[in-house]
């Protein structure tokens, strides 16, 4: 058995509120969550024991020798310790297998070990792992990839966790995965340049593992651009020249779907809000169609929202996107992957930028993951069957979408509420600028609204407002509003 390090290492919106005379006061509760950083030694990925396990050289296996691994991204220094291989009965191997880890930027080999059936095992997982003879540093925010080579032409069982099997596979909570990777090769130590199921550990083949150790403390992500105000997410320069984005504008009468599911993967840096979907509109005279648009969490399928983007919607002259502006910003937290994906029927798909020849420039808060794209007859779909690529010039650049790193004013709603012989005392969340007016009701119907205070001119981000009517205090039942002036 061997391991090595190798010396190119890294070091590195709302309605109006409301509440009775007799209320119950919500507090809010922000609690502050402390990332971990444990220095005991981890693995990289755990899964149970019933996950699907290949146990013959089937359709699930390559028929070539090649290597097969994942791409993670550490959210804090670590120290890789030891690279690993499955050994599913723990009985030992049909042959050593070699794992690789490389910076994925450079495709640079950073170490390598060659996992025998003299290798170590650890019963509770059945993974052999040699030791470094040197950890190898890995810098947070950096990406990195493990793979693990079989030479065949029979191959040794490996984890393929089936895609129903939510909540088999687990990733140690300081290592975001970003997804498989794989090459068939007879060169052990060849990067994976193949991307497969982006963002989706449950469906990556898991021969190769690693261990490792945390050494900071403070994780990666954080504002790289602050944005007070909605920011697009991609940009080039124009002029441009159109492509057509699928079959060079020519679908096969007999093709069998009705349009495509597009867009892409990102995982944020730091926590973003999403103000608007947005569509390319090469000549800037109206898109052909009218598009839907969601943002899923990648790993699990949820949608998180959506929203249509009209025809029509307006215009940004400088860049010939169309944006529609969301009712409530969606948030993304930091560290977590998201497709944001739209829909589009064959009749109608618009022209779109390939291989921008001005550029394609990336917001830096976010990391690119991978474009995607699958075919569909059934409209929106969570968009993780697709098979993604990384490669810029591959992306259309119709899908695009604002993000700010500024949280979105807090709703309007009561805060606190009091009642004293003397006044009743209403406290709101307000936005300074904005003014308020309050509303009494005795009995909630519509028409019983009478507004009693009007024009009060928020300074801060709390309002009070005092009532010292008499006939209102007399009541032993009263209802108050608060509306925000527009």
């Amino acid at each position: 058995m061997t391991a090595s390090s190798h010396p190119n290492q890294p070091d590195t919106r709302p309605p109006a509120a409301g509440s009775a005379v007799r209320t119950r006061i919500v507090l809010a509760l922000a609690i502050l969550s402390l990332l971990p950083a444990s220095a005991q030694e981890q693995t990289a990925v755990e899964f149970t024991s019933d996950v699907f396990v290949l146990t013959e050289n089937t359709q699930l296996a390559s028929t070539e020798q090649g290597v097969d691994g994942f791409e993670f991204i550490p959210v804090v220094d670590i120290k890789l310790s030891a690279l690993g291989y499955y050994d599913h009965e723990g009985d030992g191997f049909l042959r050593s297998h070699p794992v690789s880890l490389y910076k994925v930027s450079s495709q640079t080999l950073l170490a390598s070990a060659t996992i025998s059936n003299t290798t170590p095992i650890d019963p509770a997982s059945n993974f052999r792992y040699q030791p470094l003879t040197t950890p190898i540093r890995l810098t947070a925010g950096e990406s990195y990839c493990v793979a693990g080579y079989d030479s065949g032409p029979e191959f040794d069982p490996f984890i393929v966790p089936a895609e129903s099997m939510d909540g088999e596979v687990t990733v140690a909570p300081l290592i975001n995965f970003v997804t498989y990777r794989g090459k068939g090769t007879s060169t052990p130590q060849t990067f994976p340049t193949t991307i497969y199921y982006s963002g989706i550990p449950r469906v990556c083949f898991y021969g190769a593992n690693f261990k490792f150790q945390a050494v900071g403390s403070t994780p990666y992500y954080g504002v790289v651009e602050s944005h007070s105000e909605p920011t697009p997410a991609a940009s080039f320069s124009l002029p441009q020249t159109p492509s057509e984005i699928t079959f060079n504008g020519v679908i096969p009468p007999d093709f069998g779907f009705a349009g495509e599911v597009s867009g892409l993967d990102i995982i944020p840096h730091t926590d973003l809000w999403v103000t608007d979907f947005g569509y390319y509109d090469h000549q800037g005279d109206g898109l052909n169609a009218s598009y839907p648009f969601g943002i899923y969490d990648t790993r699990s399928g949820e949608l998180l929202g959506s929203h249509t983007l009209a025809h029509n919607a307006p215009l940004d002259p400088d860049s010939h996107f169309r944006y529609a502006t969301l009712a409530t910003p969606i948030k993304l937290t930091a560290g977590t992957s998201y497709s944001i994906v739209r829909y589009a029927d064959w009749p109608h798909v618009d022209e779109v930028i390939k291989d921008p020849n001005g550029g394609l420039a990336l917001d830096p808060n976010f990391f690119l993951a991978s474009f995607k794209a699958f075919f569909s007859n059934e409209g929106l779909l969570d968009p993780r069957r697709s098979e993604p690529t990384r490669d810029l010039d591959k992306i259309w650049a119709g899908v695009n979408f604002k993000i700010t790193t500024t949280p979105p004013p807090a709703p309007l709603q009561i805060t606190q509420f009091t009642r004293t012989s003397d006044a009743i005392t209403i406290d709101w969340n307000s936005e300074s600028g904005n003014s308020y007016s309050v509303e009494f009701s005795e009995t909630l119907a519509a028409e019983s609204w009478i507004e009693i205070a009007t024009s009060l001119s928020a300074t801060t981000s709390s309002h009070r407002y005092q009532d010292t009517d008499p006939d209102r205090l007399d009541l032993n039942q009263g209802f108050y509003r608060v509306r925000k002036i527009e």
